[in-house]
């Protein structure tokens, strides 16, 4: 496998007690490998911070007051309408994956959370092949990319929204399967991309924690 000069591996909405828990005791031997081996950091939600702006800001190194999201929907000036800021004017401000690739570097950039195609990349980006946000629908650079992903790792076994009513066991179990089959998909298809050349920088984001935590989150109570 072709190594990354600098590989980037993202956990979305991941508990970091649990994630740090989880390191220590063995049970996820391979990220306790590469964190001591790299360097790893947790990211703190700050005041001002809200959902939908911690991703645009770790991609642009930008405030909401700077790249312009605060939240997922906003209000419209002049009136009391919401919309969707990502449908209407966007995230201000440059993400580093793009002034990487300006300055002639060969970028990957997989999966982060609430970015948009770049279709002047110098490189290849997926978005929303699998998230918990589903704003722009599955998408890639260049588009051939799009028909040879499906056709090799197939569609995220979740699907494009993992929110849902589940009223049992058997419920749960199947949509936790679904969660760790699309993580394992995920891990396939991050070794594919390291394998087709040594990226100047490639970043992957697995998304399913944001899913986990959401849905599941009450499954960790033994007396709820």
């Amino acid at each position: 496998m072709s190594p990354a000069r600098v590989l980037i591996l993202g956990v979305d909405a991941v508990d970091p007690q649990l994630l740090g828990r989880w390191m220590a005791d063995g049970t996820l031997p391979h990220l306790a490998r590469a964190a001591a081996r790299g360097s790893s950091g947790e990211v703190r939600s700050v005041a001002g911070f809200f959902v939908g702006s911690t991703w645009p800001s770790f991609q642009s190194g930008l405030s909401p007051a700077g790249h312009g999201v605060h939240y997922l929907a906003a209000i419209q000036p002049g009136s009391y309408a919401l919309a969707n800021p990502y449908h209407t004017n966007g995230v201000h401000g440059e993400p580093f994956w793009a002034t990487l690739s300006r300055a002639g570097h060969r970028v990957a950039v997989l999966d982060v959370p609430l970015s948009q195609l770049d279709p002047t990349l110098n490189g290849v980006q997926l978005v929303e092949w699998g998230g918990h946000d589903s704003i722009f629908g599955f998408q890639a650079h260049p588009p051939e990319l799009e028909a040879a992903v499906l056709q090799r790792f197939g569609a995220h076994p979740q699907g494009p929204i993992c929110d849902g009513h589940r009223q049992n066991a058997a419920d749960w179990e199947a949509f936790t399967e679904r969660l760790i089959q699309g993580a394992k998909r995920r891990a396939e298809l991050t070794r594919h991309f390291l394998a087709e050349e040594d990226w100047d920088c490639l970043i992957q984001v697995f998304t399913e924690a944001h899913c986990a935590g959401h849905q599941a989150w009450h499954l960790h109570d033994p007396t709820h």
